[in-house]
């Protein structure tokens, strides 16, 4: 062994961190002449690698309080990843954590490794140790080259947390647990890009829990996001149902029937279901802006509302035949006889419940004009 510790103290941090490329703390001093020094200079001559091991362990139990403590265990980790004793080095990276919460590089790494040894409790501590770590650095970024670096990473943690959360809100088939943790979701990453698809499942979950619980949703959904079509289109069709504040059906209607025309498909439905969706919500909107100008007594709106309204009404015979009822009222008040005639024909026929004064008002049509037969 030299006999000057200064001289050998680059070699010696050498050999401590040789191989390993985690550690971000601060070597110590070993040029000190204190007991701690002294024990972690005769470390860095061991040569056998199981001997060390044993001896910064043996060392962190003797000096627990040191300032090196934390460097100390950046080496008994190294060690054990290199000999792929992934649950002891699990173990040591928690100790870690605790004397560095902001360590989002050690918590991903953590967590990346729960994964890979399949065990669900560590993948869960990990993930919230993650989402903590990765939280603390983007609230309090340091202006040091290791906080840059963790500042970059913890946005790319988040949004792997996030994409984890939503897989296993999707993936779980019970319904209270189901709203439970989108719950939790929506208030521990209300800055998440799957918020908008998060709040659909959670108004679609409450429609099918309780209806009356998912109206109250819906209003708040939509003061929360004015844009989210599926609250937009439950609150008005429960307001006309309510003959509640027109004007706002109204408005909800119409803001629908502009979304659907301007908004992308939602990332995780094909092409199919999504062209499905939106002429499903296209046609409830304008059946509801219909349904409302006839009470006005628009009736140019109305019959412009209700054509657009009509492919997806034809569906439901109730709904149909009340649609072609008013669609020849409202023709036959604009004056536009063929188009009145042709819809109250078309009512008549179906076996709906205007198909009897539809054939009356068929009648009364014809009779005034025995041209338009």
């Amino acid at each position: 062994m030299p006999s000057s510790r200064k001289l050998a103290f680059g070699l010696a941090v050498m050999g401590f961190t040789a191989g390993f490329c985690f550690g971000q703390r601060e070597a110590p001093n070993l040029a000190l002449l204190d007991q701690q020094s002294s024990a972690l200079w005769k470390i860095s001559w061991e040569t056998d690698r199981a001997k060390k091991l044993a001896q910064y362990e043996q060392f962190v139990v003797e000096f627990p309080k040191d300032t090196a403590v934390g460097w100390v265990y950046d080496q008994i980790y190294a060690i054990l990843i290199d000999n792929n004793e992934n649950a002891r080095a699990i173990a040591v990276a928690e100790k870690l954590l605790t004397i560095d919460p902001d360590d989002v590089e050690l918590a991903y790494r953590s967590l990346k490794m729960a994964e890979r040894m399949k065990d669900a409790a560590l993948i869960k501590k990990w993930t919230q140790k993650s989402a903590d770590s990765a939280r603390r650095v983007m609230a309090s970024p340091k202006n040091t080259e290791t906080g840059a670096r963790r500042l970059a990473l913890a946005p790319q943690v988040v949004a792997y947390l996030d994409y984890l959360a939503y897989t296993e809100i999707l993936q779980t088939q019970n319904r209270a647990k189901k709203i439970e943790m989108m719950d939790h979701f929506m208030q521990a990453s209300p800055k998440s890009v799957y918020i908008p698809a998060m709040r659909r499942l959670y108004l679609a979950a409450w429609r099918e829990t309780d209806p009356q619980k998912a109206i109250l949703v819906a209003e708040k959904t939509i003061e929360l996001d004015p844009n989210n079509e599926e609250a937009l289109i439950l609150v008005a069709e429960n307001y006309l149902q309510r003959e509640k504040d027109p004007e706002r059906v109204l408005a909800y209607a119409e803001k629908v029937v502009t979304l659907m025309d301007q908004t992308t498909k939602v990332e995780g439905i094909s092409d199919a279901e999504w062209s499905k969706r939106k002429a499903a919500l296209s046609g409830r909107a304008n059946w509801l802006i219909g349904s409302v100008s006839m009470q006005q007594n628009k009736y140019s709106q109305a019959d412009k509302a209700i054509r657009s309204a009509l492919p997806y009404l034809r569906a439901d015979l109730r709904l149909a035949s009340t649609a072609l009822f008013q669609l020849g009222w409202a023709n036959y008040q604009i004056g536009n006889i063929t188009d009145a005639i042709r819809f109250t024909q078309e009512c008549a026929r179906l076996k709906g419940p205007y198909q009897e004064q539809a054939i009356k008002n068929l009648a009364v049509i014809r009779a005034e004009h025995p041209d338009r037969q």
